[in-house]
């Protein structure tokens, strides 16, 4: 009798075995069916369908369908490391469709945080065993954040983001000094991490300084070699990041500099900023508009300050190659509103030079072509605060280059620069190195009424 016992009991756990492993098939089965049809769904029917007119509404029932099912798998809380990743990429492709603001989007910016946030909270549970790679993905991942935070103005949070990006590449560079793309993207994110400062807090120039000669001391650290000219998928060389951060980095300094009157320096780092540019220009292969672009904005800033500080015709000279590039570029494409922005730039260069020589009428010229250009880019995007900006600092030229002629005509340009600088502040979308500008304007106007 205890015989037949035992083999009874062995049988049923024998059958109770094999029943649970024949459902952990069957659920691992289901998983891999649910993991298919959700990569299906986000990388391949979406991808398909996305540039077809009239899509959209199928792509956000498509988003909304792959969700359903990668949630259903995340609720599984499997350990399998290989589909907790593709959960991150899946999340991150999704996201990327709802709102990311780099590139074509569903505009559902609230779902596109929440997706990023699963993604990352993923990654970052499996950080300390990722390789490298998945490292860098995860610096990915907190750079989109910052980036839709910075759209949503949520300044802390984007730069607490672009910070953790910054550290992990830097890090991820330290362990491996042949990793030239992390170091180049770290450079990018301390030079934007400068950015972000300078724009939040007004008298923040010593932390902002400090960011931006961060980011040249890693991209200048990268050793020279022809394996950076081969054309990458996004179609730049790492040649050309490389130039591109340290010219912009240079060229942030050099302005910094500028605005607290320490010309002998902003012209140092101007010229680097201009040497750089001049590079990636010839980095190009073939030769990019937006390349031409940069060059023409470091030509006009170099060329303005060194024409008020002593070098009128070498100033001008540059200028004058700014006017012609960009002319030359905003020509070929009259939609490219980059080009429309800086020619007027340019314009406004042109303006504060002959302004410095007292040539009144050249000097209202150059700054009412950029008026005419600020103007029309103002109807077309109302609320982009460079151009705002640039408005709002030709207006207060006009005022000046008029005040000596006719105060009323002074009066009327420097109420609409202060109207917008005071728009601006009341909104709380003053950038920082610009807090000083209401209070300016406020003794602009007061001068011209009290004469």
């Amino acid at each position: 009798m205890v015989s037949v016992l035992l083999v009874a009991s062995a049988s049923i756990a024998i059958w109770q075995g094999v029943r649970a492993n024949e459902q952990r098939a069957a659920a691992e089965e289901r998983s891999r069916d649910i993991r298919a049809l959700a990569n299906s769904l986000i990388f391949d029917l979406h991808d398909s369908i996305r540039d077809l007119p009239g899509s959209t509404p199928a792509r956000k029932l498509l988003v909304a369908r792959a969700l359903e099912y990668l949630d259903k798998l995340a609720k599984e809380g499997s350990n399998d490391m290989s589909l907790q990743m593709e959960l991150a990429a899946g999340y991150e492709k999704i996201a990327d469709v709802q709102g990311n603001p780099l590139g074509p989007n569903l505009g559902e910016i609230d779902g596109a945080i929440e997706s990023y946030t699963k993604a990352l909270n993923i990654r970052e549970s499996l950080f300390e065993k990722g390789t490298p790679e998945e490292r860098y993905a995860t610096a990915m991942l907190h750079s989109k954040l910052f980036r839709i935070k910075q759209v949503r103005g949520q300044m802390d949070e984007a730069e607490s983001h672009c910070r953790q990006a910054a550290n992990i590449l830097e890090k991820l560079s330290a362990d491996d000094a042949t990793a030239v793309l992390y170091r180049v993207t770290a450079a990018r994110f301390y030079q934007e991490l400068g950015d972000l400062v300078a724009t939040k807090t007004d008298g923040a120039f010593g932390e902002a300084s400090n960011y931006y000669r961060k980011s040249i001391s890693l991209s200048e650290s990268i050793p020279p070699s022809p394996a950076h000219d081969e054309t990458g998928a996004d179609g730049l060389s790492l040649n050309e990041k490389i130039l591109s951060v340290t010219q912009i980095a240079y060229r942030r300094l050099g302005y910094l500099f500028e605005l607290r009157q320490q010309n002998s320096e902003a012209l140092t780092a101007y010229r680097r900023a201009l040497e750089e540019s001049e590079k990636l220009v010839a980095a190009g292969n073939p030769r990019k508009p937006s390349a031409e672009i940069v060059l023409a904005i470091s030509l006009g800033n170099l060329g303005r300050l060194e024409a008020v500080t002593g070098d009128p015709a070498g100033g001008m000279e540059k200028v004058d190659r700014a006017i012609a590039i960009s002319e030359r570029t905003f020509a070929a494409d009259e939609k490219n509103y980059l080009a429309a922005s800086e020619l007027a730039l340019a314009y406004w260069n042109a303006g504060k030079i002959f302004l410095n020589q007292n040539e009144t009428g050249r000097s209202l010229a150059g700054f009412q072509k950029a008026l005419d250009i600020q103007k029309r880019l103002l109807e077309n995007n109302p609320n982009d605060l460079y151009n705002l900006s640039n408005l709002a600092e030709t207006y207060a030229s006009m005022g000046f280059a008029a005040e000596k002629a006719d105060r009323a005509e002074a009066r009327r340009w420097y109420q609409l620069s202060y109207d917008i600088w005071k728009r601006l502040k009341d909104r709380n979308l003053l950038a920082g190195y610009y807090a000083h500008k209401p209070g300016e304007l406020e003794q602009s106007l007061a001068r011209v009424s009290s004469r």
